[in-house]
């Protein structure tokens, strides 16, 4: 869901939602780490991690033939390359204009 201007707003909200929707409690969880830009302004998590990181864990864990991963977000886009462990190999993003990310596709695409 969109977080507007608030990551912990947000988070809280989008964490809520995915407890109801999965029919849990706050209290069936062991841990919380928090990803991407609002990451550092989330007070509740145990861990942080990059994007980069999550997604190369995320895309081993489901298929770990994975070697490369497109991540087309609101504020960048970017290219993950992954080793045959998951882990990070490089990455490239880019840095100049939000032109192709999903936030600039979206409005776009309501144009």
């Amino acid at each position: 869901l969109p977080t507007g201007a608030g990551a912990a707003v947000g988070a809280e909200r989008a964490l809520e939602q995915a407890l109801e929707q999965a029919g849990l409690q706050r209290s069936d969880i062991d841990a919380i780490v928090t990803t991407g830009y609002g990451r550092t302004a989330i007070q509740d998590g145990d861990k942080s991690i990059t994007e980069i990181t999550c997604h190369a864990r995320g895309a081993h864990y489901l298929d770990p033939g994975v070697r490369t991963v497109i991540d087309i977000g609101g504020q960048d886009s970017k290219v993950i390359r992954l080793d045959e462990n998951g882990a990070v190999v490089n990455f490239v993003m880019n840095d100049k204009c939000a032109a192709g990310t999903g936030r600039f596709l979206e409005m776009m695409a309501r144009t």
